[in-house]
């Protein structure tokens, strides 16, 4: 790739960036960690007992960091009448 070129990733027929989809895909990993520990102390008081604990589970910063970068994805590409089909199809196959 040329020096300052930005990566793509091509995803349900859009372009994307792919620092932003990378970023994204880290803050659902944040999302399945947060399960995961919450499931682990059966969503109990002992699942936010310490620093970590309040950090991964009580925190739900994984949730705000998907949402945020997902409605910012979303919002950046607006159909033109021409293409508003195929911005269905392509939100579908999200």
């Amino acid at each position: 790739m040329a020096p300052g070129a930005r990566a793509q990733v091509d995803q349900a027929g859009e372009l994307r960036l792919a620092r932003l989809e990378s970023l994204r895909a880290l803050a659902a990993l944040g999302v399945l960690a947060g399960h995961v520990w919450g499931a682990h102390h059966a969503f109990g008081p002992s699942a936010t007992d310490d620093l970590v604990g309040r950090t991964i589970f009580g925190g739900g910063y994984g949730v705000f960091v998907f949402f945020a970068l997902s409605g910012y994805l979303c919002s950046g590409r607006w159909p033109t009448p021409r293409s508003v089909a195929s911005a269905w199809i392509c939100a579908a196959m999200r």
